[in-house]
């Protein structure tokens, strides 16, 4: 009567252990589904940490009860391995090979990180100085009338570009690189979007054109407050039924998103594509692009 109980308990956990896997890799690999097309799954990729948390808890569940039921949460990690380390990545140190370049790209939020810090712009500069990079591409790289970003730049980095992306009025973003190397020439990917773009540089590198994209692309567009009632949701400082309608306001505005992400992510793997004769090409005999000083260039 016992072992029957027994048995059956451990049926039960396997079956439950089996399908938080089915569903880990699910989500894990939802990411081959693009959101345009497959609008349900596009999305669900956001879930994947709380599958690997509940495969884990039952490592512990199996220690007690099988030994042998320990190879089902292994093999369940095993198999979600690539998921896994695209979500957690793990990078041993070690010496840089002979040649390479160290590229630095951060979202500098206008150097003020929405007012949040003093002497912002000091404190990314003294960073980014810090590590001695060959190429630093920047999102949001704005200057004012107060701070001249790009004269400070200039006294570090030979060749620098800033590159607005709004046309009208004040701009909300713009995208900078600031390099050893000169840029050759520069083009914005075609998508349109009121405040995201991406800008690939073409560098003199030796004698080879190397091509660097960098991208602003689309935001979550989530406010300070629905970013605090999301805290509140995860918290459980939220009624049920202002749970459940939260968290369909969440879906649909995060879908909205990754819908146009998606698209500029095609646009720039297309671009990549379309340019990959750039991977072994020799330097041509064009003049180095610079920036003027005191110029955005649009």
């Amino acid at each position: 009567m016992i072992n029957g109980l027994k048995k059956v308990l451990f049926t039960l956990i396997g079956l439950a252990n089996v399908l938080c896997i089915a569903l880990m890799l699910l989500v894990g690999y939802s990411d081959r589904l693009s959101p345009e097309a497959h609008p349900t799954l596009g999305w669900v990729g956001i879930t994947f940490p709380a599958f690997v948390l509940v495969n884990l808890l039952f490592v512990p569940l199996w220690a007690l009860l099988s030994k042998r039921g320990l190879l089902i949460p292994v093999v369940g990690f095993l198999l979600a391995f690539p998921p896994i380390r695209i979500y957690m990545p793990l990078h041993l140190p070690g010496e840089p090979p002979e040649g390479s370049l160290r590229i630095i790209s951060y979202n500098v939020a206008g150097y003020g990180g929405n007012y949040k810090y003093d002497h912002a712009f000091d404190s990314v500069f003294s960073y980014i100085i810090a590590h001695k990079p060959d190429i630093v591409c920047l999102q949001e790289d704005m200057t004012s009338k107060w701070l001249d970003t790009q004269e400070r730049y200039a006294e570090v980095f030979a060749y620098n570009d800033t590159t607005c992306l709004t046309r009208k009025g004040a701009p909300r973003n713009c995208m900078g690189i600031h390099t050893r190397f000169p840029i050759l020439r520069k083009e914005r990917l075609a998508y349109s979007s009121p405040s995201n773009g991406s800008v690939a540089y073409y560098l003199q590198i030796g004698k080879d054109t190397v091509i660097v994209i960098n991208n602003h692309l689309e935001t979550s567009h989530l406010s300070a407050k629905e970013r605090n009632r999301y805290q509140e949701m995860l918290k459980g400082d939220m009624q049920k039924d202002t749970v459940r309608a939260e968290t369909f306001f969440l879906k649909d505005k995060l879908l909205a998103s990754m819908r146009v992400r998606a698209h500029q992510v095609e646009v720039v793997q297309q671009y990549v594509e379309a340019h990959r004769q750039y991977q072994h090409a020799h330097g041509d005999a064009q003049q180095p692009f610079v920036r003027q000083r005191g110029q955005a260039n649009q």
